[in-house]
């Protein structure tokens, strides 16, 4: 099934088409290959610890995130995906309390990091609200 929609909110001119059998497949493969990636890269230990895997793992990962964050995507579950994606490079990862924050958004743990609001700055705020908003909107669709 093939769906015009017009798409002048981000101002292109003329309406876009995709088939919405195939709306976001290639985030969608490109999100299941970067949670594979992680869970390789995690059974060797933390993230944050480059030295504990190999270039190649993290190759796999950085090619998930940019199939994931490149194309446009054209539905809410490819919108959220990049939201998710695009948050876990945000803040730094200095403190202890930022790299458990960093492992709470690569885990997709939106209680815990919503039980933490109050002492997360604005950008973790804003994100945060991005994701709750994309979330619920996907789930009214569902």
């Amino acid at each position: 099934m093939t769906s015009t929609v017009a798409a002048v909110c981000i101002g292109l001119k003329t309406p876009i088409s995709f088939d919405l059998a195939e709306a976001d497949a290639a985030i969608i493969e490109a999100w299941n290959n970067r949670d594979r990636a992680l869970a390789v890269i995690r059974s060797r230990g933390p993230v944050q610890a480059t030295e504990l895997h190999s270039p190649a793992e993290a190759d796999v990962w950085d090619l998930a995130d940019d199939a994931i964050i490149n194309p446009n995507a054209s539905s809410l579950r490819g919108a959220l995906m990049q939201a998710w994606v695009a948050w876990a490079y945000t803040g730094s990862l200095i403190t202890k309390e930022d790299r458990t924050l960093h492992n709470l958004i690569l885990d997709r743990d939106f209680e815990a990091i919503d039980r933490m609001r109050d002492d997360l700055d604005w950008e973790h705020v804003c994100m945060l609200q991005i994701i709750r908003t994309l979330s619920t909107l996907l789930a009214e669709t569902l």
